[in-house]
Order: structure tokens, then sequence, then C-alpha cells
């Protein structure tokens, strides 16, 4: 099962535009290296990145990841209609 997280990193721009485009694709690569450290694994990720022409003066970066979240399938009770719940641990 994948699960889609769309998260956008964006700053006004007070300085040069590039510099805060880098700065977003750096907090949104760190956020998706700790994700990576959690254990989680991630399919694939787009990247998109924001001009201040596109946004009232801001800029930044917009990622998409598609999540595989790891399922573990576990029986509530012993009895012949054996009842599975998902359980899923998300320390982030």
């Amino acid at each position: 099962m994948t699960l889609s997280l769309n998260m956008s990193v964006m700053s006004f721009v007070k300085e040069d535009e590039l510099s805060v485009q880098d700065k977003a694709m750096q907090i949104g690569l760190n956020i998706i290296y700790k994700l990576i450290d959690e254990g989680l694994s991630i399919k694939d990720y787009t990247v998109l990145l924001f001009t201040k022409y596109t946004d009232d003066s801001c800029s930044g970066a917009r990622f998409t990841l598609n999540i595989v979240l790891p399922l573990n399938f576990c029986p509530v009770d012993d009895s012949e209609d054996e009842v599975l719940i998902p359980t899923i641990k998300l320390n982030i």
C-alpha cells in the first residue's frame, strides 16, 4: 500500500530567488532523508520549484512523495473467523 504526501516549503523572497529555492530544496530533501532514517520506504518523489511570479512574492519547492506503508496484519483473536486489523507505526 502506498501513501501520497504533498508538502510545500515556501518563503517570501527577501533576497535572491534562487537562494530561496535552494534552501527550500535542502529542507525538503532533509525531510525525505529523515523519513528514510525512520524506516519508511519511498517509492518515488517529484519536485516542483516555485518562482515569485507563480505566487505573490513567494518562492520555494513542492514535493510529492509516494511512501510505501509497512502494514502488519495481525489476528485479533484465535477464532475461525479471523479478522485482520492493519497496524501502522509512524515516528515522524
